[in-house]
């Protein structure tokens, strides 16, 4: 390949665009399931740098970082006892701005083989605590919102997935609405156990995308904490696409930061300070000043319908209804008015919202 350009960040000497290593015997001790990314995964570009670097002590190690368990690091492919130089880094996309990580860790396989036990999946579901029970009422309030939004195009019930629907939380509060027909898609199966056991038999639960072109088109779906965590997020984009009916209505949620806002997390990777949205299953993160996860969604043939508090707002840039909602409930409505600025200077940088399929 031709000579690639060198940058120095935070200290990191990095080949933009070159393959990364980690020492002499990488070839020896990386897992076959280890993907090493050489190109952006949004937008294919091979000009990047790194921003930070992941290792054992950031991982496994501190006190201040993610205290992994090994057992879990090994089955996902991360032995730093066999090789204790394995880093991951977070790059920067020089075309496009998204933050990627330099391989893809498959850490949905080791929670499949620890969580596979029935009892284990169990266990984790019935978990509870404050922050969950306040957790689940946001998610009741987004899934309210997102089935007002579906009767808008409807004369009947609905037709609704959760596309990527982990433990089936969501499922749920769906299920409490009595909508026709509920479904809930997961590449991996290992918790549709217990879903089927605790939620209404109506309920169908796929792994199977042919499956599920079948028994689409829907009327809503919900991509909660997805596109961050797969390889390929424009397959899911388009997938969700072709699967929602036109004029059909999504949510969206994915980190999407500001450029500052990951400079600072870069700097407290390195000081081993844990930070929420870093880890090896973040594999991508929209960047606010370039590409935001809105404008990502925006250009795969979705209108934005901005989010505040999980309540949607169509007709935002409307400033007669903002003012008037302004007088009911201030601090709201001057997000609203914000909003509505943003969208008249078209500027898109939200991370969670609601999207309608342009026919």
């Amino acid at each position: 390949m031709a000579d690639a350009k060198v940058s120095n960040t935070f200290g990191l000497k990095t080949r933009v665009g070159s393959t990364p290593t980690f020492g002499t015997n990488q070839g020896k001790y990386m897992s076959n399931d280890l993907i090493i990314r050489s190109k952006c995964p949004v937008c294919s570009s091979t000009d990047f740098y790194a921003m930070c670097t992941m290792g054992k002590e950031y991982f496994e190690t501190s006190k201040k970082g993610w205290n992994y368990k090994k057992t879990r690091n090994i089955i996902a492919g991360m032995d730093f006892e066999k090789n204790p130089n394995m880093e991951i880094k977070y790059n920067k996309c020089l075309q496009c701005g998204i933050f990627f990580t330099d391989k893809v860790i498959p850490i949905e396989d080791a929670f499949a083989k620890i969580y596979g036990d029935t009892k284990l999946g169990e266990e984790m579901f019935l978990s509870s605590s404050v922050n969950s029970i306040i957790d689940a009422v946001r998610r009741i309030r987004i899934n309210s919102n997102l089935v007002s939004l579906g009767l808008k195009n409807s004369n009947s019930n609905l037709k609704v997935l959760d596309y990527g629907c982990g433990n089936g939380w969501d499922l749920s509060s769906f299920s409490n609405l009595k909508l026709e027909k509920i479904v809930g898609y997961n590449k991996y199966n290992y918790m549709f156990p217990v879903i089927k056991k605790y939620f209404q038999k109506n309920i169908i639960l796929t792994s199977d995308k042919n499956e599920l072109n079948k028994i689409g088109p829907f009327d809503i779906i919900r991509c909660n904490s997805v596109l961050e965590h797969v390889s390929d997020p424009n397959v899911v984009i388009s997938d969700i696409y072709k699967l929602l009916k036109p004029g059909g209505y999504a949510y969206f949620s994915a980190p999407s930061i500001k450029f500052s806002e990951m400079k600072k997390n870069c700097k407290d990777v390195e000081k081993g300070i844990k930070v929420k949205n870093l880890h090896e299953g973040h594999l991508q993160i929209w960047n606010n000043n370039a590409l935001s996860l809105s404008k990502f969604v925006h250009q795969n043939g979705f209108k934005i319908v901005p989010a505040i508090g999980g309540v949607p707002f169509e007709n935002i840039a409307n400033n007669l209804s903002s003012l008037r909602f302004f007088l009911g409930h201030i601090y709201r409505a001057s997000e609203i008015l914000k909003e509505s600025m943003k969208i008249k200077l078209r500027i898109n940088n939200h991370s969670a919202f609601f999207a309608k399929k342009i026919s």
